[in-house]
């Protein structure tokens, strides 16, 4: 389908391209939203016969809704959601407006390093890099894309791996929206699903801030890499803000995880938590749950987001007023 701004779908298409809610002030000329990948290489001729600029939309989960540009032409590739898996070769091909690739190969006792919300397009996911599940164990899941098929800016429909267009599979693990051409299918390597699951969470009141987040700087660099911890500020139930710390371990047993996620009773401040749950079985549907309860169906943020490798103590000023200014 295409919308020419100014049309009656364009507007409520351009805002359903950002998964953010808040929706850059860009505007396209037009808007394609293709279904088979013949609909990619005709709006990519179209665009390149009229002189206009292309960005490519997956899932819309760059929070900056970096696809979104004035001018030009946005393909929206959601549409194209194939997936096929191949267990004897341990590979998948999967489209880029696939999503949740990771809960549908654990089904089928796969795995891939997807992303963290069942709501993540695989193809800007991928291009992007992808920090997923058990990233830390198996790298960027980038790493692990074995070919691509990509329309070129001419709208050329080729193949690219280690040995023919190697050069578009090089760019296309990590050029995220700087990348040349539109991604209409991506060949996956694929890994056993682990044996064993399990997560700790703990819920602390907002007062031991600055303890909670100088023990987990100080712990991270030693944790086992199949260990993924994160720190959620938020307002509790009763309004006060609070710090809920989540670790989950996807392991080959239940003693390993056991061992990966011992550190958290270690944590110094662990007597005053309002409420603990340590080394509980878990499964991915279970990890995605507890994301998804961040992410309410239908519900959308409008928020800034950024990467910092800064330390904890740095952070803490600005952790202190968001938490005071939480809505």
């Amino acid at each position: 389908m295409k919308l020419e701004r100014g049309g009656a779908a364009y507007e409520q298409a351009r805002r359903d391209a950002v998964w953010n809610g808040r929706t850059p002030e860009r505007f396209p000329d037009v808007i394609v939203q293709a279904t088979t990948t013949d609909d990619v290489v005709t709006a990519v001729r179209a665009a390149a016969q009229g002189g206009k600029r292309v960005a490519i939309r997956s899932g819309g989960h760059s929070w900056a809704g970096n696809h979104l540009r004035d001018g030009g032409m946005l393909v929206d590739v959601s549409r194209l959601d194939q997936f096929e898996v191949n267990r004897d070769a341990m590979t998948a091909v999967v489209g880029p407006g696939c999503r949740g690739i990771a809960g549908k190969l654990i089904e089928q006792g796969l795995f891939f390093p997807g992303g963290h919300d069942l709501d993540v397009g695989t193809g800007g996911y991928l291009l992007q890099g992808g920090f997923g599940w058990n990233g830390r164990v198996h790298g960027p899941a980038c790493m692990s894309v074995e070919a691509i098929d990509v329309v070129t800016a001419a709208g050329e429909l080729v193949h690219a791996d280690e040995h023919q267009h190697s050069d578009l599979l090089w760019a296309a693990r990590g050029a995220g929206p700087g990348f040349f051409g539109v991604v209409v299918a991506f060949h996956l390597r694929l890994y056993e699903a682990p044996d064993h699951i399990a997560s700790s969470m703990v819920r602390f009141p907002f007062g031991v801030a600055d303890e909670v987040f100088g023990w987990v700087d100080d712990v991270t660099p030693s944790l086992a890499r199949e260990v993924e911890l994160s720190l959620f500020v938020h307002r509790g139930e009763t309004g006060d803000p609070e710090i809920t710390l989540t670790a989950a371990a996807l392991v080959g047993s239940a003693e390993e995880a056991s061992r990966a996620l011992a550190f958290v009773a270690e944590c110094p401040v662990l007597e005053q938590a309002l409420e603990s749950a340590l080394d509980q079985p878990a499964s991915m549907p279970d990890l995605y749950a507890g994301v998804g309860g961040l992410y309410p169906t239908g519900a959308r943020y409008a928020v800034d987001n950024m990467w910092t490798h800064a330390p904890a103590a740095d952070l803490l000023p600005g952790i202190h007023a968001i938490a005071a200014s939480l809505p």
